[in-house]
């Protein structure tokens, strides 16, 4: 799996200017260089760890910014310590991504943001196959099944930019691509797990780091 991902942000509690003062993690990569990445968040969530051939490239991007690139090297994502400010919890939240594929996982799942590596399963943003969705455990040890995952169908593309946005509000799941709602509302009352993981961005599931 390759990725390039570009103006990511993290919240816990919506998106949008109203929330703006709970905005977790902001990464739009404005002045990044190769290996280092600048939170533009109030929280400053400054310290990046990029493993592999993962770094900051110039060669694709959404804005007029760098962008993260990741390969399938091993180790092969980039991470950030834990934080109280990724355990979700019940609280209402909105992860959203710019993510270009340069190829499409297969066999394997392709992380976008999550904190999930065993026993501490929290939440994971990825891609399975071609299929955008959004799993999560309640124990830290189970991942809940399809059924109350969110899907979005299986016509995610290689080398075109794609805006997802994985949001709950309430008891109520949705996630969209490029501003349309895919797929129906999900409603469950799962609380997710306060995992102690690491921060992962662009991870596969094949090897320790998730």
């Amino acid at each position: 799996m390759g990725l390039v991902m570009n103006s990511l942000l993290g919240s816990r509690h919506g998106g949008g200017d109203e929330f703006f003062g709970d905005v977790v993690l902001l990464l739009p990569m404005v002045g990044a260089s190769a290996t280092s990445l600048s939170d533009k968040s109030s929280r400053g969530h400054n310290t990046w760890t990029f493993n592999g051939t993962s770094k900051t490239v110039g060669a694709q991007f959404k804005f007029v910014t760098p962008s993260l690139s990741i390969e399938i090297a091993s180790p092969r994502d980039v991470f950030a310590p834990d934080s109280g400010d990724w355990d979700i919890g019940d609280g209402d939240f909105t992860v959203e991504a710019h993510v270009r594929f340069r190829t499409l996982p297969v066999a394997t799942d392709a992380t976008i943001l999550a904190q999930w590596a065993f026993p501490n399963f929290g939440w994971n943003c990825r891609l399975a196959a071609a299929t955008m969705d959004m799993q999560w455990s309640t124990t830290g040890g189970n991942s809940r099944g399809s059924g109350t995952q969110v899907y979005v169908g299986g016509d995610n593309v290689i080398d075109t930019w794609f805006h997802f946005t994985w949001t709950r509000q309430g008891t109520t799941y949705r996630l969209f691509r490029d501003g349309v709602q895919a797929g129906a509302d999900v409603v469950n009352v799962d609380i997710f797990f306060t995992s102690a993981d690491v921060l992962h961005m662009g991870a596969s599931d094949v090897g320790s780091s998730n």
